[in-house]
């Protein structure tokens, strides 16, 4: 418990932004080359990663979600380049500091998956999902044991991290 609350407190202090809350293939709509995003009801004020780390649970290919780092660059990335000259020079966002808030939002999405949506899963629904048409409203890691490992591997691999406090060190401190 004393570690997710840290985890919670680290990712408090994080920068905030406007967050959807809910960014899944089926509140996502392309046109072309355009994403076009509703269903804006769990939107708050939180850490942008928040999203990019629900994305990667629930609507990614296995691939993307495997290749997280990619991902988390081409996201960060984009933030970077939307902020103006001025403002990048006055306050630059390193890499490393948006890996590291990715870590710590994965392990805070982990915790409430395990805790509360996984409560009630077993093989056979998985199977059963599996079968059936994909509902975009199940996550990927809810129909794929191998979204599900690959999200347990690295909440084992960043867990550490967050355990010892090296996690909750900010590199624009």
């Amino acid at each position: 418990a004393a570690v997710a609350q840290d985890i919670d407190n680290w990712l408090a202090a994080a920068p905030r932004t406007l967050i959807h809350g809910d960014l899944k293939g089926g509140n996502i709509f392309m046109r072309k080359h355009d994403a076009y995003v509703i269903d804006w009801q769990w939107c708050g004020w939180g850490c942008g990663v928040h999203d990019v780390v629900y994305y990667l649970a629930t609507t990614a290919s296995d691939e993307t979600a495997s290749d997280y780092a990619h991902a988390l660059w081409l996201y960060h990335h984009a933030l970077v380049n939307e902020v103006g000259p001025e403002l990048r020079k006055e306050r630059p966002w390193p890499f490393p500091d948006t890996h590291r808030l990715f870590m710590l939002a994965l392990l805070d999405y982990m915790r409430w998956a395990w805790s509360y949506r996984l409560v009630d899963e077993n093989p056979f629904l998985y199977r059963q999902r599996q079968k059936g048409e994909a509902d975009t409203n199940c996550g990927a890691y809810r129909r794929s044991f191998k979204r599900l490992k690959v999200l347990c591997d690295l909440a084992e691999a960043f867990l550490p991290g967050a355990e010892s406090g090296a996690l909750g060190k900010s590199l624009m401190d």
